[in-house]
């Protein structure tokens, strides 16, 4: 019952439109982006069945809508939601993403006679005039350091907030992460990697300090 990503991006776009033409730095200019995981969602579908994890997706929108009811809000595919919030800044959406956190992780969700609980993972980008330096960011680059922040709350162990800073050391640790492994995808491709072999020898005459060969020990 949700809006999806394509919907969502398009309602972003006016937002960051809008910002970009703000004349002062006004209340009406602040806004952010919460990206949403459900930590551990993988093993509910294990345990009751994939029927039960789209129960509980719907359970978790209904849920979310209650707790953010003046934010624009999508399921961006499989257990990620995303939430476009105006009107505030960073502080503001960091203690609403924590309430949020909260709030998942003490709701239990029903399915049939089964009771089940999830955490949630949040990642938060500022959108403002001074957010980037000055520096135009298009849809796409919010959603992806919003999804970069995302993970870095989730593989510190979820069930908590991370927001997205250009010089935050867990960022440019996954920011490597992905080049090193985009690098790896291309050599993968044009089948640039060699085998190299390095040989053991022994050192010396081979012998150690009681006279025995050490290829015989």
């Amino acid at each position: 019952g949700l809006p999806n990503r394509s919907a969502f991006e398009e309602n972003l776009s006016r937002q960051l439109g809008a910002v970009a033409t703000c004349a002062c730095d006004t209340q009406e200019c602040l806004s952010a982006v919460m990206v949403l995981n459900l930590d551990d969602f993988r093993t509910i579908n294990d345990m009751a069945g994939y029927a039960a994890g789209d129960v509980l997706l719907r359970q978790v929108a209904r849920h979310l809508a209650t707790l953010v009811p003046d934010a624009y809000l999508a399921r961006l595919g499989g257990d990620d939601f995303a939430m476009l919030l105006r009107g505030v800044d960073q502080r503001s959406a960091v203690a609403l993403g924590e309430k949020i956190v909260t709030a998942i992780g003490s709701a239990g969700f029903e399915m049939g006679t089964a009771r089940y609980s999830v955490g949630a993972s949040i990642g938060i980008v500022p959108i403002d005039q001074d957010a980037y330096e000055g520096a135009a960011s298009s849809v796409s680059d919010v959603m992806k350091r919003a999804d970069r922040a995302c993970r870095v709350a989730r593989d510190a162990g979820g069930a908590r907030v991370s927001v997205y800073h250009p010089e935050d050391s867990d960022i440019l640790a996954r920011n490597e992460e992905v080049m090193n492994v985009r690098v790896i995808q291309e050599a993968l491709r044009q089948d640039r990697f060699e085998l190299h072999v390095m040989p053991i020898a022994p050192i010396g005459n081979g012998k150690g300090n009681d006279g025995q060969n050490r290829d015989q020990r």
